[in-house]
């Protein structure tokens, strides 16, 4: 999957597929901020493939992105909220 183009297409969206730019790991102390659901010892490598659920904006604060990532059966293994700078869109959701 290519990343798209964001100039193009404005801002993420919910249910767009993501990719992560960096690997995360639950954890590691520089995401600290990262709330993984039920995840005591989960690493995403960089490259991972997720679905944003929810956006989030609130005063001051770069917009968060609820991020699901799962297994290869479809089961949630982590749910970090995220900036845009921590992925990349490679497939936005068609409305």
């Amino acid at each position: 999957m290519e990343a798209v183009d964001r100039a193009d297409a404005g801002p993420p969206s919910e249910l767009d597929v993501v990719k992560l730019r960096r690997e995360l790991r639950a954890k590691d102390e520089r995401d600290e901020a990262l709330a993984y659901a039920d995840c005591r010892d989960v690493t995403l490598p960089a490259g991972s493939i997720g679905t944003v659920l929810v956006i989030t904006e609130l005063p001051g604060k770069p917009t968060g992105y609820l991020v699901e990532f799962s297994d290869d059966e479809g089961a949630a293994i982590a749910m970090p909220w995220l900036t845009a700078d921590d992925f990349e869109v490679v497939e936005p959701h068609r409305k």
